[in-house]
This record gives structure tokens, C-alpha cells and sequence, in this order.
């Protein structure tokens, strides 16, 4: 958010946050425009013998660890000469009349954010903050386009219906640190008329990035919009759906994983079959012009082109966020022990895994791996493959199962069994990809001996170069078989062993 003379302006950023169990995060405290002398007040909100208690700290920044437990995000008041702003990650309360304030007996009172693992609601690229300093929406939430009038308005509406062929409105969201699961588009309108029922539609779109803010230039999507994700649809009614506004939920053809930027559009709400739509407009944030460091996230579509919504107004105005929402699920996969490395050793007889493992202060011995999935998905939705996609190989055998009576989420275990080293074969590896819907975890396997040279070094040489792509060649145009070409591990000498040695040259010409 940003605070201006004191004025705290309204804004979509930055809306919600994920969090890894039995993890500690460091929260920093930071606000625009506060000055140097500003002091910082964090609340955090935890349980103490079953009920939620308020801890607070004065430190410019905080560490929280969280546990399985719903936890809340915390709060941050800001203090100094101007005013005292307080930012909470799903928006602002007004305290007061005119000027943002904050004592202990309110700051008890104040709604909390709960964590849900792997789940969120209504979450925005931008803060979702939509109230003035008397509650009231900020006028600048909808624009003209000086075009066919509609409703009250004589010049129809940037983000809604329009005569100047602007029939498109997205709002992108940054490459995840972790990727998510996209489970539903929400679009807020200021007002919806609607008067016969009407499909509207959404597409989510491939982002090879998230342009950059710029602040003299309009900034369109052509160079880095990619494939389509998925679509969805929303059907309105005047029963549904209200002409003073609210959501409108698409439901989504499928759940794709997302591990890159996205563009999230609606689009097509000015065609003729959009008809029954007589009225409508979406938000936008009422925020100032700052470049937040996220890029250009809002845009309009206009006779098929997609511009950045900054520097887009001839007035001047420079908006940053529309009211574009995704639901998720940001499912978490991790090993029921933490002393588990992750690798695990075949003797050259091969047989079912068995490992020892630190738990703490004692030791277990298991014959499987078992992962906690913390949004629980049961193996009838895992996939077990090498991490390029390909199958796991013949020599290993992969049994998965679930159990469900553990009380911290989703179990599920893998017992591993490998065939014998075969006559010839040195050493062989693989690294398999335990994967749910958002999560994975990479395990690697092997058995016999390496041997004492670069891996991708087929011809010996010392090093890798394309004289052992060319080797490799050689083997698969003979159907020979040299273990020291199974870069892979997966028991033959194939195009996939060549593609491994040019990797291994990219990354430098070692492994």
C-alpha cells in the first residue's frame, strides 16, 4: 500500500500468502512513504492452550514459525508523524473517521487472516483494498472511453461494455515460487445489468514474463503471451447477479498446475451474443503511481491488441490493478521424516529399499518412503516418472499406496524394489518424480559402482564435449550398449542419453 500525506490510497497488491508447515518466515516491515523515524508494531495471532492469543513486537522485521496449526499473517502498524497505517495481508480496516489509527483494545478486535494450507480465496496479483477513508469506494474506480454511452454513464466504460472495440481485461500474475494449482477466475463489478441470461467468458494465458513498469510507454503483450492454459465460463442472470454489483465466479474447465506467469482475461462481453449484458464494469485500483516492482500487471484488450494499463488514460491517470481474482491450491509435498535425504543405494542384488533414517532424536528403519501431502491427495492422483517425463526404468518397481490414519494430513508411502545389476553394468541410477497435482519431490536411486570419470564423459577424454554427443551417436547407430553412455541410468543407450551429454555441455561440461 501506499500512504501519501498522510492518505492512505486504495489499491490490489500483494493479497495473500503461503506458507510451508513446521517453516519459519521472516516478515519485513516496510511502507511507502513512511519516513525514517517511522516505528513498527507487528501482531501476530496464535494459540495458547486452545485459543487464539495476540503477541506483538516492536522489530522493523519479524520471524514466525508456523506450524500445522492454522496461523494467521501478521499484522503490521506503522507509526510516524504523518499517520499510523495499518496493513493486513487481505486489505485494510479503517479505524477512525479520518485518519488511520490503532490502539491494543481495536487491534484484539480486528478480523483475522487465517492460513489455510494450500488454499486461498480471491487472490489478487494486487492488494484488494476497496474502501475510502469514510468506507466509501474511491470515484475513480470506473473510466470512460469516449465512446457509446451506457447506463448513467454518456461514454460507456473502460472495463465493461464500450464502443471503442476495448473487449478484453486481464490482470497478469507473477512466475510462483512454488507452483499452485488454479482452481477458479472471480471478477468484481462495480454493477452488472443483466436482461437475459448471458455466458461470460475467461481465458488464462501462458506468460513467458511479466513486462516491466514503464512509466513513459504503453506496454503491450505480443512478445511474451503465450499459450492458452484453460478457459472458463460464468453464465449471468438478473436473478443471480445484482445491478449494484458483486462476483461473478467462473468455473474453470479443468485444474492446471501453474509454474509460470499467467494473463487471467475475460473477454467477449461486447459481442453479439453478449447482448443480454446490458451494463457493466469491473474495478480498478485507485492506488498512485509507483512502480511496485511487480511489472505491469493490468490490461485492456483493444481490437485484438493487449496494452498495459499504465500511462493508458489521456489524462494522465495511471492505474495498476484490476479487480481480477484467482482461486488456489498450493499443495505441499514433503517426507514424513525429516532425516530423509532423499537418495537411497541398491546393492548389486537388488530387493525391496530398506533405510535408516534419524526422527529426531531416535533412528527408524522403513522399508518405504512416506510423504505427508498437507492438502491430502491420495495416490490414485500421483504420477511416478523421471523428471524429463519419461518412465520410470524397467529395473526399478514402484508400488503406491495410502494410509489414512495419521492426523496431520495425507500419508502415503512407495515401496521401491530393484532387479539385480545385469552382467556389464557398472552402475546405473534414476531420479524419480513423486508428483501430486502443484507438488513434487525428486528421489534418487542407484546401484553398482560409479565409475571414476565425468559423467557425459563417454569417450574418456577428461571432459565433455561434442566428441562424446558423437559417441553416444555412434553407440545407438551400432546398438551397442556402454554404461558410461547410459547417462541417464535408465539400463540403454538412446536419444535421451544424447540430449543428457548436450545438457551436461550447457551447464558447463561437468556433472
Amino acid at each position: 500500500m501506499a500512504m501519501e500525506d498522510g492518505v492512505l490510497l486504495g489499491s490490489f497488491q500483494a493479497a495473500e500468502l503461503f506458507v510451508k508447515p513446521y517453516a519459519s518466515y521472516t516478515f519485513s516491515g516496510e511502507a511507502t512513504h513512511a519516513s525514517g523515524e517511522a516505528r513498527y508494531d507487528w501482531a501476530v495471532q496464535r494459540r495458547e492452550a486452545g485459543e487464539r492469543q495476540w503477541f506483538h513486537t516492536s522489530q522493523r522485521d519479524v520471524q514466525v514459525a508456523y506450524g500445522y496449526e492454522y496461523d494467521t499473517v501478521p499484522v503490521l502498524t506503522v507509526m510516524d508523524d504523518v499517520a499510523t497505517s495499518t496493513f493486513m495481508m487481505h486489505g485494510y480496516e479503517m479505524l477512525g473517521d479520518s485518519a488511520l489509527r490503532v490502539d491494543a483494545a481495536r487491534i484484539n478486535s480486528m478480523p483475522s487472516t487465517e492460513l489455510v494450507w494450500g488454499e486461498t480465496y480471491l487472490k489478487s496479483s494486487k492488494n484488494f483494498s476497496y474502501g475510502g477513508l469514510n468506507g466509501n469506494l474511491p470515484s475513480p474506480m470506473t473510466y470512460s472511453d469516449g465512446a457509446t454511452p451506457h447506463g448513467t454513464n454518456a461514454a460507456g466504460w473502460w472495463y465493461g461494455k464500450n464502443g471503442a472495440g476495448i473487449d478484453g481485461m486481464g490482470q497478469a500474475f507473477e512466475n510462483p515460487e512454488h507452483p499452485y494449482l488454479l482452481t477458479g477466475v472471480v471478477l468484481m463489478t462495480a454493477f452488472l445489468d443483466v436482461t437475459q441470461p448471458t455466458a461470460m467468458r475467461c481465458t488464462v494465458y501462458r506468460l513467458d514474463s511479466v513486462p516491466d513498469y514503464d512509466g513513459t510507454a504503453s506496454v503491450t503483450l505480443d512478445a511474451v503471451l503465450g499459450d492458452v492454459i484453460t478457459t472458463g465460463t460464468a453464465t449471468v442472470t438478473s436473478a443471480t447477479h445484482s445491478s449494484t454489483g458483486g462476483l461473478v465466479v467462473f468455473s474453470l474447465a479443468d485444474t492446471p498446475t501453474i509454474d509460470s506467469a499467467i494473463l487471467v482475461a475475460v473477454e467477449g462481453y461486447n459481442d453479439e451474443d453478449a447482448a443480454g449484458i446490458a451494463d457493466f464494469s469491473a474495478l480498478i485500483s485507485a492506488d498512485i503511481h509507483v512502480d511496485e516492482g511487480h511489472g505491469e500487471l493490468a490490461y485492456l484488450k483493444q481490437d485484438g491488441q493487449w496494452h498495459g494499463l499504465n500511462n493508458w488514460f489521456d489524462t494522465g491517470e495511471m492505474k495498476t490493478g484490476l479487480s481480477l481474482f484467482v482461486t488456489t491450491q498450493l499443495p505441499y509435498l514433503t517426507y514424513k521424516y525429516g532425516g530423509e535425504d532423499g537418495t537411497y543405494h541398491f546393492t548389486d542384488n537388488g530387493g525391496v529399499m530398506s533405510k535408516t533414517i534419524a526422527d529426531g532424536d531416535s533412528t527408524v528403519v522403513t522399508t518405504s518412503i512416506e510423504f505427508n501431502s498437507w492438502t491430502p491427495v491420495w495416490t490414485d492422483k500421483w504420477s511416478c516418472t523421471l523428471t524429463d517425463g519419461e518412465p520410470v526404468p524397467d529395473w526399478l518397481t514402484i508400488d503406491l499406496a495410502d494410509q489414512d490414519d495419521y492426523n496431520h494430513g495425507g500419508v502415503s508411502v512407495a515401496t521401491v524394489t530393484a532387479q539385480p545389476l545385469p552382467d556389464g553394468v557398472t552402475w546405473r541410477e534414476a531420479v524419480v518424480r513423486f508428483a501430486i497435482p502443484g507438488a513434487w519431490l525428486d528421489y534418487t536411486f542407484s546401484q553398482g559402482t560409479p565409475s571414476q570419470h565425468l559423467t557425459g564423459d563417454v569417450n574418456g577424454d577428461g571432459e565433455v564435449t561434442i566428441a562424446d554427443v558423437n559417441a553416444v551417436i555412434d553407440l545407438i547407430l551400432g546398438g551397442q550398449y556402454d554404461p558410461d553412455a547410459d547417462v541417464n541410468g535408465d539400463g540403454e543407450v538412446t536419444i535421451a542419453d544424447v540430449n543428457a551429454v548436450i545438457d551436461i555441455i550447457l551447464k558447463g561440461g561437468a556433472s
